[in-house]
């Protein structure tokens, strides 16, 4: 699969990837109504075996476990992250639910491989954007900046995969 490679090869050579997760009508409607608790049922279906999430990072491995919150970040309570490398797993993730991130003031996406002092920032994407990161176990380290201005929402989440199926080789 030629996408396959090309994340494989972004991962490796910049830490990340970003991938556009086409995504039903219910997400606009749990988003815009602010029902938090069905959004976040929504997302722990999509991260089941036969479901969008779990199948596209099947694609890196045997997933054994997932994770995911849903985090809402604004001006009125937010703060500047603290470089941090969920070392614990094997890869992290982010998908935007940011329906107009031109509104939206920082909350930038920092990334960085341990001991170098200049990120990778990425503006808060628009909305159906997976953002896949390396985590600690692959040398990366990443933190998000306080939104100074608008409504950051994202789905942030982890993957572990069954030992030894972790691969970023590409076939």
């Amino acid at each position: 699969m030629a996408e396959k490679k090309e994340f494989i090869q972004s991962l490796r050579h910049f830490g990340h990837f970003q991938h556009i997760v086409h995504l039903s009508a219910c997400y606009q409607q749990f988003i815009e109504q602010e029902r938090w608790q069905e959004l976040d049922k929504q997302l722990e279906t999509e991260l089941l075996p036969q479901h969008i999430l779990h199948d596209f990072f099947s694609l890196f491995g045997v997933i054994e476990k997932t994770e995911h919150i849903i985090a809402v970040r604004s001006e009125l309570e937010d703060e500047d992250g603290i470089w941090h490398d969920d070392g614990s797993r094997d890869l992290a993730f982010t998908l935007s639910f940011n329906k107009d991130p031109k509104m939206i003031q920082g909350g930038e996406f920092l990334l960085r491989k341990k001991g170098e002092l200049e990120p990778i920032v990425l503006a808060p994407p628009p909305w159906g954007v997976l953002t896949v990161i390396l985590t600690g176990k692959m040398g990366f380290e990443h933190r998000v900046l306080k939104v100074k201005k608008g409504r950051r929402i994202v789905c942030a989440g982890w993957i572990n995969y069954k030992a030894g199926t972790f691969n970023l080789v590409c076939d």
